[in-house]
């Protein structure tokens, strides 16, 4: 009962949390879809000179529920999961398989450490645990003359599941695979299979709780973060300075397309980095705050050469002033690192056909 209350409470935080921070928009509202896959060996228990030889166990656990998840940071789900397990013996040509449905309630904590600007990837650690609700029980059955006895746990308990893995973020989706340790408790076996033989042979086998994994987890983002609205465009007081600046030079680009999108935010701890950026001598964007929202900018290219102007009107707290830079060309994406000061202005050049 306590851990189904705490999954309860840790249910009810979710939405408080939501309600109280939706305005900042930093909350995205998820829809999980998980699928673990898990093996073990039947330990055999007791035997007395039984023909059936030693089983192999899988199980498969299929989730999904509702969540959200802070900026790119961390997250928390709720989910509701269908356990399958079965059991595999063989005696000779005989092949017997037990299978065993459950229910399973839980919630997922997880965090996320960014490995890849350029492939918006993450190193992924989580933690699973919920309850075990068992809802079908294997009769008896005989084969060759053998009774197969499937003994499966009929009250709850609970499991946990550390997790390690890499996340992919594309827009509304997020694509993760996860090794995991799937352990129960208070049985920690989630059945156990005996045989009776005619001849009086006997054997009976434990399947544990307790193995490795590998999970899918697919997750549809509904809604929730915004990349921040493009600001007015009004042409700052020390233009004249921020254009006499030597500049450096970034990697070129080509482009076959005459429309690129250009995306900036700040590069690790907001420090009030404020830019400006110019196209071709116009300015796109003036005085801008740079934070970890991402804001979008449509860049319409002339025919040949192209120069895009970064530059800064601070240093921020910790010099120098530094933006992250995708330029999406087509399907592709190009991260550049933006770094300007009060002597320099970085600058990138695009090729278009």
């Amino acid at each position: 009962m306590a851990q189904s209350k705490l999954i309860w409470i840790i249910l009810g935080c979710m939405l408080t949390i939501a309600n109280q921070s939706g305005a900042q928009r930093d909350l995205q509202w998820t829809w999980p879809s998980q699928l673990h896959a898990g093996f073990t060996f039947l330990e055999k228990k007791a035997a007395q000179d039984s023909e059936w030889q030693q089983g192999i166990g899988s199980h498969i656990l299929l989730t999904t529920g509702m969540g959200f998840r802070y900026k790119q940071h961390f997250g928390l789900e709720g989910n509701l999961g269908l356990h399958v397990s079965g059991v595999q013996l063989t005696k000779e040509t005989e092949v017997y398989n037990v299978s065993n449905l459950a229910l399973m309630p839980g919630a997922l904590a997880y965090g996320m450490i960014k490995l890849s600007d350029a492939h918006s990837s993450y190193i992924r650690l989580g933690l699973e645990f919920g309850r075990v609700f068992p809802t079908y029980v294997q009769l008896n059955k005989e084969i060759a003359g053998d009774v197969i006895i499937s003994e499966t746990v009929e009250h709850t308990r609970t499991y946990w599941t550390p997790l390690i893995g890499i996340s992919k973020i594309d827009k509304r989706n997020v694509l993760s695979i996860t090794a995991g340790y799937h352990f129960t408790t208070n049985p920690n076996y989630y059945m156990r299979v005996s045989v009776q033989q005619q001849d009086g042979g006997f054997a009976r086998y434990e399947g544990t709780g307790n193995a490795l994994t590998i999970s899918v987890n697919y997750a549809y983002t509904l809604g929730g973060h915004t990349d921040k609205p493009l600001p007015k465009v009004i042409i700052p007081n020390d233009a004249a300075i921020l254009a006499s600046r030597e500049e450096k030079a970034l990697p070129a680009l080509h482009s076959k397309s005459r429309t690129v999108h250009l995306e900036l935010w700040d590069q690790g701890d907001e420090d009030q980095d404020s830019i400006s950026v110019q196209l071709n001598g116009e300015f796109i964007l003036t005085n801008y705050e740079l934070t970890s929202r991402k804001i979008r900018i449509k860049l319409n290219l002339q025919e040949g050469e192209n120069r895009v102007v970064f530059m800064a009107h601070n240093e921020g707290r910790f010099p120098p002033n530094t933006a992250q830079c995708a330029v999406k060309i087509g399907r592709k994406r190009k991260l550049v690192t933006v770094a300007s000061d009060l002597e320099y202005n970085a600058g990138l050049v695009i090729f278009a056909d």
